[in-house]
C-alpha cells in the first residue's frame, strides 16, 4: 500500500529508545510539558551553550527577556542553582 511506511529495525530502534528517554524525562520533569514554545526555544538554546546575550541577539529580544524565561524555566522544571540549568540542558540536548 503506498500510504505505508517502512523503515529498517535499527531506525526503528532508535525511535522507540528516543520515545523511552522523552518519557523518562517528562516523567523525571513534569514541568517540561509545561513550558512554552518560546521557554522551549531558550531551552534549546542553553543547550547549544549560547550565553543570554547571545540567545538575546539571535533572537532579537532583550537580555532582560532571556533571563525572565531562564528564571520561568527554572522554576517549572524545579531546577535551583546557577548551573544547574546549563547542565540539565546539556544532559538532555538530544531530547529538546
Amino acid at each position: 500500500n503506498k500510504n505505508e511506511y517502512y523503515i529498517c529495525p535499527s531506525i526503528s530502534n532508535y525511535l522507540i529508545n528516543q520515545n523511552v528517554k522523552e518519557k523518562r524525562l517528562t516523567k523525571a520533569k513534569p514541568g517540561l510539558d509545561s513550558l512554552t514554545p518560546s521557554e522551549k526555544q531558550i531551552l534549546r538554546f542553553i543547550a547549544e551553550s549560547k550565553t543570554s546575550k547571545e540567545i538575546a541577539d539571535d533572537l532579537h529580544i532583550s537580555f532582560r527577556t532571556v533571563e525572565n524565561h531562564r528564571t520561568n524555566i527554572c522554576t517549572k522544571l524545579n531546577i535551583h542553582g546557577s548551573h544547574a540549568l546549563l547542565k540539565f540542558a546539556f544532559e538532555n540536548k538530544h531530547l529538546l
